[in-house]
Parts: structure tokens; C-alpha cells; sequence
């Protein structure tokens, strides 16, 4: 049976880096990869996209948003996004007669999906969705603002940062309860977003992983007893693995942790100054962006996986570190409960208990090799074959 021809229009927008290493990322790439042949995909996204399409149109920002940015991050980031609207609601508008329903995988960014709600005024194009972490909106402006200072940002741009936040947690979730379908990759994420005000039915696909991307890799000389993959701030844990980690060295003098992942200056001079005050010159290790090979070496080349987050709506990271068999330590946030709990190679803590955790990385270091099997079995159920079936299922069963 023939099936309908369906154009899709995907709005994206990604950070400085052309390394896809963790995150919503990795699902959009995966999705558009897996398209079936009755879909056409129409890529806008920011330039050196890594994303799968049919055809592309990548924008730049600004040189003087970009000298902005580079005096004052926030202000200028905040600009950057206020300039992708603009762009991608001309876009949409202008190609109207090009695509006949909008995607947006990382709907979490308000201004993406605030280009599409607008822009449906005019185009009259449905739009789809896809949340994959709406808990980095939690809290107040006060508590934000001080947050930002903490991370030692500037009193106006913690003010810029603070309020912004806000105002882009009211519009964004006013732009989801006028998007068309509304999908997201967790039940303790769905749970989150009726929380916060979203009205839309919620359809609940979970996240996959590639094994045989993984298997690509061959086996690797262990160098590090742990190892930290993800963006370089506060709420993906990265100060609390110095805490750990400097407890994790009393009890053993070489230990090696490796960092890999997106780190902003701010943030990265707080680390080494932290790095520093406690003489962990020679066993922390910042490798910045990484490429995904260098990323599944470095993981392979790991003993455990230390991954210290305090918010997931799923939690991709800990998956790949399973992929590449290793035992993985965690906090015991919820959304665990309906991935990786059950895993028997999984160990998770209460937020803070750094003690235990440092004993935990220490045992493992020396017994990391009796969990590979398990880590390696655990993760061949979550495939992204399957999982994408489902995805195309519903975003298209209105086009069928």
C-alpha cells in the first residue's frame, strides 16, 4: 500500500559545538536518521549541523551578537535566541507551501517554539512538540539570580539571566498548549510538565541508544577509574564530582577522573580553581568537546561511569556508559525509577552522600569487569529502530 508523502519542517538550534556528545541531541540526530521513506525532512538549523535531512538551510549569528556574547554570555545568548525567532518565523512563514508540519525536538527552547505557535497564525501548519527536559525551569527569578551568581556570573547578567528565565518559562509553556501534539521521553517528565501548566494531551517515547555504534570501537587500555560525559554546569552534578573525587583519593592516591563535555569559561575557571585548592592537578582531567568516537574511547578506556546529575527527564549519558560496559553511579533521581534502577550494574545514591559514593568508585575500580555482561544486555532492549516506529507513528497518523 502507498503510503502518503509527509514534509516535515524541523526547527533547530544548537550551542558553539559540533560534537554531538549527550542529550536531546543525540535523539533528534537518531530520529532523523531513521525517517521512513514516505517523510521528507526540511532542516533549518544553526550552521555545522550534524542533523540527518533531506535538505538544509543553516543560518549564523550576528559578529556583533557574537562580540556580545563573548563581553557578556548571557546577554549575548539571549540575543542570539531573540535573533533565531525572528529568522525561523520568517522562515516558516516565507516557506509555507514547502513543508505541511513543523517538528521541534528540543521544544524546551521557548524561542523555537514560540517561532512555530506564531507563526501557525499565518501558515495554519500543525506543529509537534517534543520535550526532553523541562526541570532546568525549576525554581524562581530569585532563586536563579542567585544561582547565576553563585556560578560567578555578573549582577546584571544574573538580573538579564534571572528574569529572562521567567518570562521564557510563561511563554513557553503558553506555546505548548498551542502546539498539535505534545511528546516527551519520560512518565516523571510528563508528570513535571501537567505541573507546570501543560493542558495538552502528553504521548510518552522513551530514549534509545545505538549498540552498534558502540561496537565500532574496539576494546581500549583502562586509564581512568571514572569517568564524567555531559554539559559542564552545577545541575549535571560537575562540582559535586570534585567533592567525591577528592575523597576517592585518601582512599586511593592515583585515581583518575576524566571530564568530557561543553564547559563555558565561567564555569571552566571554577573548576580548575577547585581542581587546584584541593591538589587534584593529577587526577582530574578536563578534556573539554570531544568528538563521538573520542567520546566512546574515553568511555571505553574508563573503569566506572560517575555521573552526578541532579535533573534528567530521561538520562541518556548513563546509557552509553552501559553501552560500553560499565557500571554506572548515580543520584537516585526519579525518572531512574523507569529506566535504570533494575539494572543490576547501576548503583544509586541520595544527592550529597558523597561518602559512600567515594567507597562505591574505589570497589569498583577493582571489580568494574564482572558488570560488563549485564551493562551490555541491560541496554539492548532500548533500540532505536523500535523506538523511532513509534516516534513516526505519532507525529504522522494525522497524514495517513
Amino acid at each position: 500500500m502507498h503510503k502518503k508523502k509527509i514534509r516535515i519542517l524541523v526547527l533547530s538550534w544548537h550551542p558553539e559545538s559540533r560534537n554531538l556528545i549527550a542529550g536531546g541531541f543525540v535523539k533528534a540526530q537518531e530520529i532523523l536518521k531513521r525517517r521512513p521513506k514516505n517523510v521528507k525532512v526540511l532542516l533549518i538549523d544553526k550552521k555545522g549541523s550534524l542533523l540527518r535531512c533531506d535538505k538544509r538551510i543553516e543560518y549564523s549569528i550576528p559578529r556583533g551578537i557574537i562580540k556580545i556574547r563573548d563581553r557578556s554570555f548571557i546577554l549575548g545568548r539571549v540575543l542570539e535566541w531573540f535573533y533565531v525567532f525572528l529568522y525561523l518565523l520568517y522562515k516558516q512563514i516565507s516557506l509555507n507551501k514547502y513543508y505541511d508540519v513543523v517538528y521541534i525536538p528540543t521544544a524546551e527552547l521557548t524561542f523555537l517554539t514560540l517561532s512555530a505557535v506564531i507563526s501557525k497564525l499565518f501558515t495554519r501548519k500543525k506543529i509537534i512538540a517534543d520535550i526532553l527536559n523541562i526541570k532546568i525551569f525549576g525554581g524562581n527569578v530569585i532563586g536563579f539570580y542567585r544561582i547565576l551568581r553563585s556560578r560567578g556570573y555578573s549582577t546584571f547578567s544574573s538580573l538579564v539571566g534571572s528574569i529572562g528565565t521567567f518570562i521564557s518559562r510563561k511563554l513557553l509553556i503558553w506555546s505548548i498548549n498551542n502546539a498539535d501534539k505534545v511528546l516527551t521521553i519520560s512518565k516523571d517528565l510528563k508528570k513535571d510538565l501537567t505541573r507546570y501548566g501543560v493542558k495538552k494531551n502528553i504521548s510518552v517515547i522513551p530514549v534509545g541508544i545505538d549498540i552498534a555504534l558502540y561496537k565500532k570501537i574496539k576494546k581500549q587500555k583502562k586509564i581512568y577509574d571514572a569517568i564524567f560525559i555531559g554539559r559542564h554546569t552545577p545541575e549535571k552534578g560537575i562540582f559535586d564530582l570534585i567533592d567525591v573525587w577528592k575523597l576517592v583519593v585518601k582512599k586511593k592516591k592515583d585515581a583518575k577522573l576524566v571530564m568530557a563535555g561543553l564547559c563555558d569559561s565561567v564555569t571552566k575557571d571554577k573548576l580548575k580553581r577547585l581542581i587546584k585548592k584541593n591538589k587534584l592537578e593529577d587526577n582530574v582531567f578536563l578534556m573539554g568537546e570531544v568528538t563521538e568516537s573520542s567520546k566512546i574511547k574515553l568511555l571505553k578506556q574508563s573503569k566506572t561511569l560517575l555521573f552526578l546529575s541532579h535533573i534528567e527527564g530521561w538520562g541518556i549519558v548513563p546509557f552509553e556508559g552501559l553501552a560500553c560496559g560499565l557500571p554506572v553511579i548515580a543520584y537516585n533521581l526519579p525518572v531512574y525509577k523507569e529506566t535504570i534502577k533494575e539494572c543490576k550494574s547501576v548503583f544509586l545514591f541520595k544527592k550529597k552522600d558523597y561518602a559512600n559514593i567515594s567507597k562505591k568508585v574505589v570497589n569498583l575500580s577493582k571489580k568494574y569487569s564482572k558488570y560488563r555482561f549485564e551493562s551490555i544486555s541491560y541496554v539492548k532492549t532500548y533500540s532505536w529502530d523500535k523506538i523511532s516506529v513509534k516516534q513516526y507513528s505519532v507525529m504522522t497518523c494525522d497524514f495517513k
